[in-house]
C-alpha cells in the first residue's frame, strides 16, 4: 500500500489498493476553513477537495440521513447518490462528522465520509472515504420490496432454507428444534449491497492454522445448513434487506445475527454473528506478569500466594438484612449460560476472599477487572455515558459461561452485542482443562478480559460490530500495552504469557517473516491482529515504553491506550476501516486533538504513528513486490536535523542532546561547537536532511534560545534569534544541506539551550499546528518531532587535567520548571562518564532540596551543581572513553522532563572566556589569549586566508582604510 503527495494542495492521499477506500490528511494537520460550525467546515473541506477526496460536490445536497427509511426516492442527482449527514460525534476538543452514502436514498451498507477537525477555530484534520464513485443497481419489483421476513416465502426462509416464525423468548438448552426456528428482529432496513463472495461468511482471506483454532476460536456456526452461494455476480450492487435478529444458536444460547439478504432472489450474501471471543482476592497481574512459574494447571497452592487484596469498587450496597452480591454500577456477575455456576454472595461487609482454583475465585476477577476496564476509559478522559452509548450498564458478566461446548469446559471468552451498537454481556470460560474439579477461570487474566473489552467491546458501540474490517481488534494491542510498564514475564513480547500454551500471540512480529502489512501473515482475523499489536506497541515504545522508569512507561501505557480509544471513538459503521490506511487515519486524528482532561496538547505523536506501521511494512514504493517482507517507505517529504535516530523514532532517553545544532563564535561556517560568547553576537548553524522520497520544497529554518533549564515549554519559554529563520535550497532525496549562520546574542553566563525547527511543504514541523495560546513541552515536543534539534551541551574542557573540569562544572547552574499544571516531585539523577566514576569523582547539587524537591504548578527552581574531584584525569583517557557526557536528568514524579549534558573534551586545557571583560580582569595583554587568537582566526578568514592554526597575536603595526559611499 502506498502513499501520495499532492503538492499544490499539500495533501498527503492514501488509498487501498482494491479502490475500497482514501484517506486524505492535509500536510499541516490543521487546514482552516472558513465555516467554523462543524457541519459547515466538514462540507466546506470536502467541496473544495471534493476531487482529491474521491467524491462529487454535488453529492453533498445537505440532506440528512432517515432511520429505518425504506423506501426508493427519486433524487436531483442523476446518479441517484448523495452524502447525507448522519452524525456527529465530539471527544475532548475534536469532532468527527459523519456521512452516510446513499442511492436514491436508501443507505449504501458501510460506505460513507467522516471528517475530523479540530474546534475553536476550526481545522480539518483528515478525511476517510469509504464511498464508491458510482452505483449501478436494478431495482426489484415492489412486491419483491414488501416482501416479509418470516414466513414460507419470508426472507430469511428463503435465505437460509429454514423456515422461521416471529416472536422473541428467552434461550434455555433444552430448546425444541420448533422453539429454535423462532426468530426475533431487532433492526430492519434496506440498503445498497456490493456483494463480496469471499466474505459472503467470514472476513478471513485464509482460514487459521489447526494449531491457532485449537482450544481458542472464534468460530460461530450457523444453527442450520446453509444453501451455497448464489449464482449473483461478484462486485455487483443489490438492494438488500439489512435484518438484525435474535435466534437461539446453539451451544451459545441466544445470539444476535446481522444478515444482508438480496431483496430480489432472496439469496443470502452477507452473515456474522455479534460474537466475539478470547475487597476481595484477585489477580492483578497473572502468575506470569507477576515474574512468577506457576500457569493455569498449577496447583492452588502455587497459585494462591500471586492472590492480591483488592478494593471491589462500585459494588451496590445490598438491601437491609440482604447479602453482598458481585453487582455494582458498571459491571453485574450474572449466571445467564451453562455452565450452571452461580456468582458468590457474602454477608455484608464481608470479604470475598477465595482460593485460585475456585468458581469463586474466578467470579471475583471477573467483577474487578471487567469494572477495572471501564474505569481504565473514564479515567483516560472519555464520559461513559458518550462512549457506551449503546451500552445499558450494567453488562452482565458470567464468570464460568460457555462459548463453543454445551458445559463450558473449554478454553476460551467471548464479547456479544446486542445488535444496535453496543455490548450485550462478556462470558469467561476455562484456562485450563487439567482439573475442571477445582477449576481455574480464564476470567482471572487481566490480559484475557483487555482483549475482549478493549477489542471487541468498545468496538460494537461505534461500529456495531465486534471487529475492524481489516483485523480482529485491538484487544491484543490493550493487553500488551497495559501490562507492560510492570512486567516481570520472562519474555515481554508474549501477549498472553500465563495461557500462551492456547493463546500463542506475540507483539514483536517480524516484518520479514510475512508479519508486514500486506504480508503473507495479513489474511485478517488473528493474524493480522498480531501484526497490528506489533504495530500499536512500537508506538508505546516510542513514547516511553522502552524508558527505564517505569513511571514514563506508565504514562506512555495510557497515551496509546487514549490513542487506541479515542481513534475508535472517531468510526462510524460506515467507515469501519476496511484496509489498514483507515486505522491510521482514525489515530492521527485522535492525536490531533488535545487531551483536554490532562491538559496535555495535542498533535505531538501523529509522525510516531506513521512511523510505526512504516516500520511494520505499510506504505510501499508504487510496483513494490508482493506479498510485502520489507519495511515501507517514509512520507514524499521528511525533513530531520538528526540526533543520532537518523530521523526515526525509537526510544530516545536523552533529547537534547543534537550534535547537529552547534554555535559559533565567528560566522564562519566552523562545524565545531563552540561556547557562545556573552553579550556579543555569536553564529549558529544547523545541517537539515531529507530522508523522504521525494525533493523537500520551500524548506525553512527557525532558530531559538533560551536560558539553561529543563522542563521547557514551547513557545513560552523560547526566544528567536536575531536571525529568526533562514530559507534553505530544495533538498532531494537522502540529501543535506547546512544551514546558518543564525546571529544571537546570549545574555545568561551559563550555557545556553539551542532549538531549531526545520519545516518544508510536505513536512512541517508539529509546532505549525500551534494557535496562538496554545503551548507543548519540550519532552512531549522534541524527541517526537524529527524536524527539531534541541542542544542543552556544555563542553568542558579536559585536556589540562581535574582544573578544567572543575572549574566548568563547579558551581554551574541551570532552571528547573514544572510544566504541569498540578504540584510535583523532582528527582535530579546525575550520571558520570565511567572515566570519572571510576575515580571516584562526584557531582551533587548544592542548592536547597538537593537532588529532590517539590515544585508547585507553573514554578521554577534554580540548581546549582557541585565537584567534589577524585583522581586525575587525563587527555588520552577521555579521548579512549566511549562516553564523555556528565548527564543531568530532571523527572517529576517520574516523568522525564528534560536535563543538561556536560561533555569532556580531551582537546581543550581551558574553559573559552563568555565575556568581554575577561582578558582585562586578569591582567592579560592579549598575546596568547583565545579571545584575541579568535579574532585573528575571524580576520584571517575574512581575508580568505587559512586561520586555524594561530597560537599567537603580535600587534606591530595599524593601518586603516575605510571607504565610503557616495553620500
Amino acid at each position: 500500500m502506498s502513499q501520495e503527495y499532492d503538492a499544490e494542495r499539500r495533501l498527503y492521499i492514501d488509498e487501498d489498493p482494491e479502490g475500497n477506500g482514501r484517506v486524505v490528511r492535509p500536510a499541516d494537520r490543521n487546514r482552516r476553513t472558513s465555516a467554523q460550525l462543524p457541519q459547515l467546515a466538514a462540507a466546506e473541506f470536502l467541496t473544495e477537495h471534493a476531487d482529491v477526496v474521491g467524491v462529487r460536490p454535488e453529492w453533498l445536497t445537505g440532506a440528512a440521513l432517515a432511520g429505518g427509511a425504506n423506501a426508493v426516492e427519486e433524487t436531483e442527482n442523476a446518479d441517484g447518490i448523495e452524502l447525507r449527514f448522519s452524525d456527529e460525534k465530539t471527544q475532548f476538543d475534536s469532532t468527527t462528522v459523519g456521512y452516510q452514502q446513499t442511492w436514491r436514498g436508501l443507505p449504501v451498507w458501510r460506505a460513507g465520509v467522516t471528517v475530523t477537525l479540530r474546534t475553536d477555530p476550526a481545522r480539518v484534520g483528515n478525511v476517510h472515504n469509504t464511498t464508491y464513485p458510482e452505483i449501478d443497481v436494478d431495482l426489484p419489483n415492489q412486491t419483491d420490496m414488501r416482501r416479509g421476513v418470516t414466513g414460507e416465502r419470508g426472507l430469511m426462509t428463503v435465505a437460509t432454507g429454514t423456515r422461521f416464525t416471529a416472536g422473541a423468548r428467552k434461550a434455555r438448552a433444552t430448546d425444541s428444534i420448533s422453539d429454535r426456528t423462532r426468530i426475533e428482529i431487532v433492526t430492519d432496513q434496506t440498503v445498497v449491497y456490493k456483494y463480496d463472495a469471499a466474505k459472503r461468511l467470514t472476513d478471513e482471506v485464509a482460514r487459521p492454522s489447526v494449531a491457532e483454532i485449537k482450544g481458542h476460536s472464534h468460530a460461530v456456526p450457523f444453527p442450520f445448513e446453509l444453501p451455497p452461494a448464489p449464482d449473483i455476480a461478484d462486485g455487483a450492487f443489490r438492494i438488500a434487506r439489512e435484518l438484525v435478529f435474535r435466534i437461539i444458536t446453539p451451544p451459545y444460547g441466544l445470539v444476535t445475527w446481522i444478515a444482508l439478504v438480496d431483496v430480489e432472489t432472496g439469496a443470502l450474501l452477507y452473515l456474522r454473528p455479534f460474537l466475539a471471543d478470547v475487597s476481595g482476592m484477585v489477580f492483578q497481574r497473572d502468575p506470569f506478569t507477576a515474574g512468577g512459574t506457576a500457569g493455569p494447571d498449577s496447583s492452588a497452592a502455587a497459585l494462591n500466594p500471586f492472590r492480591s487484596s483488592v478494593a471491589l469498587v462500585g459494588l451496590t450496597a445490598p438491601a437491609p438484612g440482604a447479602d453482598q452480591a458481585l453487582s455494582g454500577n458498571r459491571v453485574q456477575i450474572n449466571d445467564f449460560e451453562p455452565a450452571t455456576v452461580a456468582p458468590p454472595t457474602r454477608p455484608s461487609g464481608s470479604n470475598f476472599d477465595y482460593d485460585s482454583r475456585t468458581n469463586n475465585f474466578a467470579a471475583v476477577n471477573a467483577y474487578h477487572h471487567n469494572d477495572a476496564f471501564f474505569r481504565v476509559v473514564e479515567s483516560l478522559g472519555f464520559t461513559m455515558g458518550t462512549f457506551f452509548n449503546g451500552t445499558t450498564f450494567p453488562v452482565p458478566v458470567d464468570h464460568r459461561g460457555r462459548f463453543g461446548s454445551a458445559d463450558g469446559i473449554e478454553i476460551n471468552a467471548s464479547c456479544s452485542g446486542n445488535g444496535t451498537g453496543g455490548i450485550a454481556n462478556v462470558d469467561y470460560e476455562l484456562a485450563n482443562l487439567g482439573d475442571t474439579t477445582n477449576p481455574i477461570g480464564i476470567a482471572n487474566d487481566w490480559r484475557v478480559v483487555l482483549h475482549e473489552l478493549g477489542g471487541h467491546g468498545i468496538l460494537y458501540d461505534h461500529v456495531n460490530s465486534p471487529n475492524f474490517g481489516f483485523a480482529h481488534s485491538a484487544g491484543d494491542s490493550f493487553a500488551a500495552v497495559l501490562n507492560d510498564p510492570d512486567t516481570l514475564a520472562a519474555d515481554r513480547f508474549l501477549t498472553f504469557p500465563w495461557v500462551s500454551s492456547v493463546i500463542n500471540r506475540r507483539h514483536d512480529r517480524p516484518v520479514g517473516g510475512g508479519w508486514a502489512w500486506g504480508g503473507t501473515n495479513d489474511v485478517g482475523s488473528y493474524s493480522t491482529e498480531q501484526i497490528l499489536s506489533t504495530t500499536h506497541f512500537r508506538i508505546y515504545r516510542s513514547l516511553g515504553g522502552d524508558s527505564s522508569s517505569p513511571d514514563m512507561r506508565r504514562f506512555a501505557a495510557r497515551v496509546t491506550a487514549y490513542l487506541m480509544l479515542r481513534g475508535v471513538g472517531t468510526l462510524t459503521p460506515a467507515t469501519n476501516p476496511g484496509n489498514v490506511t483507515g486505522w491510521v487515519n482514525a489515530l492521527l486524528a485522535a492525536d490531533a486533538g488535545d487531551w483536554t482532561s490532562t491538559s496535555l496538547a495535542g498533535g505531538a505523536y501523529g509522525k510516531v504513528i506513521r512511523w510505526a506501521f512504516e516500520k511494520q511494512g505499510l506504505y510501499q514504493a508504487p510496483g513494490a513486490p508482493t506479498p510485502v517482507a520489507r519495511e515501507g517507505k517514509p512520507p514524499a517529504q521528511d525533513v530531520y536535523i538528526d540526533d543520532g535516530r537518523h530521523g526515526e523514532y525509537q526510544h530516545q532517553p536523552v533529547h537534547w542532546d543534537n550534535q547537529n545544532v552547534w554555535n559559533r563564535r565567528f560566522a564562519d561556517d566552523g562545524t565545531t561547537h563552540e561556547d557562545p560568547w556573552l553579550n556579543r553576537n555569536n553564529y549558529a548553524y544547523t545541517r537539515v536532511r531529507n530522508r523522504g522520497t521525494a525533493t523537500a520544497t520551500n524548506v525553512v529554518v527557525k532558530a531559538f534560545h533560551t536560558d539553561p533549564g529543563a522542563g521547557l515549554v514551547w513557545p513560552d519559554d523560547w526566544q528567536a534569534m536575531t536571525t529568526a529563520q533562514i530559507a534553505v535550497p530544495d533538498i532531494p532525496a537522502g540529501g543535506e544541506v547546512m544551514v546558518g549562520p543564525f546571529s544571537w546574542t546570549p545574555t545568561t553566563p551559563d550555557h545556553e539551550c539551542l532549538l531549531m525547527i526545520a519545516s518544508s511543504s510536505g513536512d512541517p514541523s508539529n509546532v505549525s499546528a500551534f494557535t496562538a495560546g496554545e503551548s507543548i513541552a519540550e519532552w512531549r515536543l522534541v524527541p517526537h518531532d524529527n524536524n527539531i534539534g534541541q542542544r542543552n551541551v556544555h563542553p568542558v574542557p579536559a585536556a589540562g587535567g581535574a582544573a578544567g573540569i572543575v572549574a566548568v562544572l563547579d558551581g554551574r547552574s541551570f532552571t528547573v520548571r514544572n510544566p504541569f499544571d498540578s504540584r510535583v516531585r523532582v528527582i535530579i539523577d546525575i550520571a558520570l562518564p565511567s572515566v570519572l566514576a571510576e575515580k571516584d569523582w562526584a557531582v551533587t547539587l548544592s542548592n536547597a532540596g538537593g537532588q529532590a524537591f517539590g515544585l508547585a504548578a507553573g514554578a521554577s527552581k534554580s540548581v546549582r551543581l557541585a565537584v567534589k574531584s577524585g583522581g586525575d584525569v587525563t587527555a588520552d583517557e577521555v579521548a579512549s572513553s566511549a562516553r564523555r557526557d556528565v548527564v543531568v536528568s530532571v523527572r517529576a514524579d517520574g516523568i522525564l522532563l528534560g536535563g543538561m549534558s556536560y561533555r569532556l573534551d580531551p582537546e581543550r586545557k581551558e574553559p573559552l572566556p563568555q565575556d568581554d571583560d575577561h582578558d582585562h580582569e586578569h591582567g592579560d595583554c592579549g598575546c596568547g589569549s583565545d579571545r584575541c587568537k579568535g579574532a585573528a582566526k575571524g580576520l584571517l578568514r575574512c581575508l580568505d586566508l587559512p586561520g586555524d592554526s594561530v597560537s599567537r597575536v603580535r600587534l606591530r603595526r595599524v593601518g586603516v582604510d575605510i571607504e565610503l559611499d557616495d553620500c
